[in-house]
């Protein structure tokens, strides 16, 4: 059996069976990356990747895992090491809400998002599970990172009001449904080493973005822990609902962040964020695209789920346009009307908005042209920061146009995923203007 043909029946295993893989079935992919692995940790692999293509949530966000895709993550050591310390992870946090209820002691965050604990309901009633032998702690680890089977096992016994565990998987793999059956509004403190904000959660997605803030993206966090001060101005595109803002806010008494996320339910959230912190009088929030031309485009929400990323912008005549099922990119939840800027012009009609110092571009998709739009702003003697996120063919492009507006390259970061199976490097790069 060639190498493909193995891949392709381990993925059906996993996916169209409850049997995992054994250590010899995983070593059949003659891989040395798997070789060098004891009976354990492949035993612990394979649970690991049965769950994960299991999740609806993870077609979503990665989309369709071929064999061709799978062999390739699993022949990096790099990948394979990612994996072995999700396998970690999901087992420090099982051990970590049975120490919680042993120690009477509240969820951690991490724990809080693992199991989709969205209110204190959830959490108590995850508690009374745990001390009363309901679930085991296999159980558990099988549950993490997936609320609706937790949901399944705890629906048993009545509560007040339904309850419906919901995680990141969870909120990105039911396309059907935007907000959860219960309204939940539920705010968390989210705790970096400079300071502290209230994010509002409504989803496990949100939830997520909250228990992640440091681990997710810890350069973007070291890049404002080092470099934003008080009298800063962040120019935040692609804000999503606020995280980074809100930190570079919370950290200073005076610095101020201007926001730009066209996304209808972001936006909201952003908006919501911002006024659970009262930051109201040192933020500024434009529902807009930015690109490098001024007109009216089309904003596509890939789920249209708070929280979520992973949405672009195209031309407005799509508007009302079918999108053809055969095409790469999914056909978006909900297409909205949306103005386009370039930077340039946009600062340049809003003369009354404070000039950055801090350039954050993550949009997912167009962040070369936000940049070609930008090029007067880029010289500007106030903007020293930039991070922008970007796949590894842009980087030359991007270092071009930011090394002739005085901007030198300082390093980059690949991002993480659910599984580390892009086929190329995509992270953020971070350059500094001068010095």
């Amino acid at each position: 059996m060639s190498q493909l043909d193995t891949a392709q029946e381990l993925i059906r295993m996993m996916t169209q069976s409850d049997r995992c893989p054994t250590p010899d079935e995983m070593r059949a992919l003659q891989l040395p990356a798997l070789d060098a692995l004891s009976d354990q940790q492949l035993d612990e692999l394979g649970g690991l990747l049965k769950a994960r293509l299991r999740a609806p949530g993870v077609k979503a966000m990665v989309r369709e895992i071929t064999p061709q895709i799978f062999v390739n993550m699993l022949s990096k050591s790099s990948a394979v090491d990612v994996l072995l310390h999700q396998v970690a992870e999901r087992q420090c946090t099982v051990r970590g809400a049975v120490h919680a209820v042993e120690r009477d002691e509240a969820f951690s965050l991490e724990v809080r998002s693992a199991f989709g604990l969205l209110t204190s309901l959830h959490a108590d009633r995850l508690r009374d599970a745990i001390r009363h032998g309901e679930i085991t702690q296999a159980e558990l680890l099988h549950c993490v990172d997936d609320g609706a089977g937790l949901t399944n096992i705890l629906q048993h016994q009545p509560t007040p009001v339904p309850l419906s565990f919901e995680t990141l998987l969870d909120t990105v793999g039911n396309r059907q449904r935007a907000v959860p059956e219960l309204g939940v509004e539920s705010p968390v403190e989210v705790i970096g080493q400079q300071g502290q904000f209230k994010l509002m959660v409504s989803n496990g997605y949100e939830l997520w973005r909250a228990a992640t803030f440091q681990t997710q993206e810890p350069e973007t966090v070291a890049w404002l822990d080092e470099t934003f001060k008080e009298g800063d101005c962040l120019y935040d595109i692609g804000a999503n609902i606020g995280l980074y803002s809100l930190y570079a806010l919370a950290k200073t008494q005076h610095a101020q962040a201007v926001c730009f996320e066209p996304d209808p339910i972001n936006y909201y959230r952003l908006s919501a964020n911002v006024v659970a912190n009262s930051f109201g009088p040192r933020a500024v929030l434009f529902p807009i695209a930015v690109a490098d031309t001024i007109g009216l485009g089309a904003f596509n929400s890939s789920l249209f789920v708070a929280g979520k990323a992973e949405n672009w912008i195209s031309p407005g005549a799509d508007l009302f346009q079918v999108p053809p099922t055969d095409q790469a990119q999914p056909s978006p939840t909900l297409r909205t009307g949306c103005p386009t800027f370039h930077l340039d012009g946009l600062i340049e009609q809003a003369d009354f908005l404070p000039s950055p110092t801090h350039l954050k571009i993550d949009v997912d998709s167009v962040e070369i042209a936000i940049l070609q739009g930008a090029q007067k702003t880029l010289r500007s003697p106030t903007l020293r920061h930039v991070l922008v996120e970007l796949y590894e063919r842009e980087l030359d492009a991007a270092q071009d146009i930011l090394a002739a507006a005085g901007f030198r390259y300082i390093r980059s970061v690949e991002q993480q995923n659910v599984l580390p199976c892009y086929e190329e490097f995509l992270g953020n790069h971070i350059f500094v203007k001068g010095i």
